[in-house]
């Protein structure tokens, strides 16, 4: 065969690239080579992704219910808001709202939700009565329900919204004022305002029970009712599109002995909490969080509040949070002397009082 021929030059250039492979292999042994060998032969270095971290919790999902999307509920919302709950390992599996404290506490009994944020009155009620259910936390420490009348009533009353309080109250004699119905927790607080003042709530003057917020405010600006008894910002409207005034408010402190008056309180039923405890510690600990997060920075809560609320007028929602913000800035332990007061101005207000003690309304562990 001829030293020329193309099969013996093909041989040629094989050996050729084999000999450069060597010759690379021999010269080039730094770093990248080490790590080429230990990538394949020592798995402990390779550049794969991490083990699961043992410790790492798996989120637990709580089927969770509130009244309505007041800013009763600031807590939730900033917790929702900031992706707290994600934080803590808690997935929440919102229901639909119940706006009657007795029925959303009933809620968790029968099992339809595990948390329920409801009115303070429904929650002592159903455990007054017996239901197998405590009381885990307080959400607002200080009521923030306020009446608004229309231009129209206040001239009937001849006085002004700066007028002594009594007056004001003893004023709305002959009125009809559209409240939530009866068995809610602004319904209770509502009738205990007239008490104080010394109107009969059932001869003097007509409660109108309507249970959806938009309803409520939309029943005085049509005329059918002289003001209506409700929390921010649905008793903001009124003031805001300027056909109501501001009459009585409860966030203010201008009813002394509502003073650090319960507002709202989340409730579990007992089997949740001796089979789930975990869920509610965690769901508390976003809570917990939050409410370290109104204290310490209000304008953050702000922000997170905010983006429950879209499509709320900016100055609408800012005046509504700036008057609902002390309610919220004391954390979420309850206390004797609040539950005292509340439980006291409930129970007076009953035909045939009921008794509850603090210890039987409170599961203070998780907040602890």
């Amino acid at each position: 065969m001829s030293m020329s021929s193309p099969l013996l030059r093909r041989h040629r250039l094989v050996l050729a690239v084999a000999l450069l492979a060597l010759l690379a292999a021999a010269c080039g042994g730094g770093d990248d080579g080490a790590a080429t060998s230990a990538t394949s032969e020592d798995p402990s270095t390779s550049e794969v992704a991490d083990p699961p971290d043992a410790d790492e919790e798996e989120p637990m999902t709580v089927r969770y219910l509130q009244a309505s999307d007041s800013l009763a509920y600031v807590t939730y919302f900033v917790a929702h808001g900031l992706d707290l709950f994600a934080e803590h390992g808690v997935v929440v599996d919102r229901q639909p709202n119940i706006g009657v404290a007795s029925q959303a506490a009933q809620s968790v009994v029968t099992g339809d939700a595990d948390l329920a944020a409801v009115g303070t009155t429904g929650a002592y009620a159903a455990m007054a009565s017996g239901q197998p259910l405590h009381s885990i936390a307080v959400y607002a420490k200080q009521s923030i329900l306020q009446l608004n009348l229309t231009e129209e009533a206040i001239a009937r009353t001849g006085l002004s919204p700066d007028a002594p309080i009594e007056e004001r109250v003893q004023a709305l004699r002959g009125m009809t004022i559209a409240v939530p119905p009866e068995g809610s927790v602004s319904a209770s607080q509502f009738r205990t305002v007239l008490e104080e003042y010394g109107v009969d709530a059932d001869s003097e003057l007509t409660l109108q029970p309507i249970e959806d917020a938009t309803a409520l405010a939309a029943s005085a600006r049509e005329g059918q009712t002289d003001g209506y008894f409700y929390s921010p910002p649905t008793s903001s409207l009124a003031i805001a599109e300027g056909w109501g005034r501001a009459w009585v408010s409860l966030a203010s402190g201008e009813v002394p002995s509502l003073q650090g008056l319960y507002l709202i309180d989340l409730v579990a039923a007992d089997q949740f909490l001796e089979a789930n405890p975990e869920a509610a510690q965690r769901f508390i600990d976003a809570l917990d969080e939050a409410a370290g997060i109104i204290a310490a920075d209000p304008e953050q809560a702000r922000g997170a509040v905010r983006e429950s609320f879209p499509d709320m007028d900016d100055a609408l929602f800012d005046a509504a949070f700036d008057s609902v913000l002390p309610a919220f800035q004391d954390g979420l332990a309850p206390t004797q002397d609040g539950f005292d007061l509340a439980f006291e101005l409930w129970s007076a207000s009953l035909d045939s009082p009921m008794e509850l003690t603090y210890e039987r309304a409170y599961d203070t562990q998780f907040v602890e």
